[in-house]
């Protein structure tokens, strides 16, 4: 009879053991795997690109209150906007905004939508403005 409690209660502990192990293996995977790491970052560009060009997403991230979770997404995409600004070498107290630019008077299609960063310089006391493309660069990763 006591061979037969101490099997269950064997059995009982090692379950949470393999899920502690597995679960520990898949963390550390995701963590060194170069594929998982450029899908996280891929979704992190579309949550930064979303915030530039849609007011409204960015005014219900930037009026949420503390420590819920789109305050939470909202430190996450300032993460990735200074990874940005230190990729394109820009100052990070620049403002990086999406607009529209017209190819002539009359121009009515949206195609001609843009990144630029706005940052005051200094030595010309002139606000400079920057072109970075029509989609925003993936940030820098260190993959070790």
């Amino acid at each position: 009879m006591r061979n037969l409690s101490q099997g269950l209660h064997h059995n009982r502990n090692k379950p949470k053991n393999i899920n502690r192990r597995v679960t520990k293996l898949l963390d550390k995977a995701k963590l060194s795997n170069p594929r998982h790491m450029l899908k996280k970052l891929s979704q992190d560009i579309d949550n930064l690109e979303k915030f530039y060009t849609d007011r409204e997403y960015r005014n219900k991230l930037e009026s949420v209150s503390y420590l819920s979770s789109e305050y939470f997404e909202l430190e996450r995409i300032y993460e990735q906007e200074e990874k940005i600004k230190e990729k394109l070498n820009l100052p990070q107290n620049c403002t990086i905004k999406y607009e529209k630019v017209r190819c002539c008077k009359d121009c009515r299609h949206n195609t001609h939508q843009y990144y630029y960063a706005y940052f005051w310089d200094c030595s010309s006391n002139k606000l400079k403005k920057k072109y970075i493309g029509k989609q925003l660069p993936l940030p820098t990763v260190n993959i070790s």
